[in-house]
């Protein structure tokens, strides 16, 4: 493995949730000469990544909550799954009226939103499924 992939893995690794010493063991079965430089060049690139414009930040966050809404849904956590689906949609700002005004994303326990809303939809079938 290249210095390089051994960064691109240790970057997955690392928003996976994998702790230092999991990416160093990896990274030793996976034959990195040296898995110390391979995380501390990960971490500089997250540094960088946190200087980019708070709009590609934002995207960043967006496809991370989309992964996340995945792979719930894959392993059938439909309430996080939720949760998830309501993160990505209060990222992509999709909580609008026609005002123009902002509306903030329901609470936990709160009512639901109104009726037509697509959030509403989408729990609406995922309680039919259940």
């Amino acid at each position: 493995m290249t210095p390089d992939q051994a960064t691109v893995v240790t970057m997955r690794l690392l928003l996976e949730g994998h702790s230092r010493a999991d990416i160093t063991e990896k990274l030793a079965a996976e034959k990195v000469k040296d898995p110390r430089a391979a995380i501390t060049e990960a971490m500089l690139q997250f540094a960088a990544l946190s200087q980019e414009p708070r709009a590609t930040r934002l995207g960043f966050c967006q496809e991370m909550a989309r992964e996340l809404l995945r792979r719930l849904l894959e392993v059938g956590d439909l309430a996080g799954a939720v949760n998830a689906l309501k993160e990505y949609a209060r990222l992509g700002d999709v909580y609008t009226e026609a005002k123009g005004t902002k509306k903030p994303p329901a609470k936990p326990g709160k009512p639901e939103p109104a009726e037509g809303d697509e959030l509403t939809d989408l729990l609406k079938l995922v309680k039919a499924e259940r």
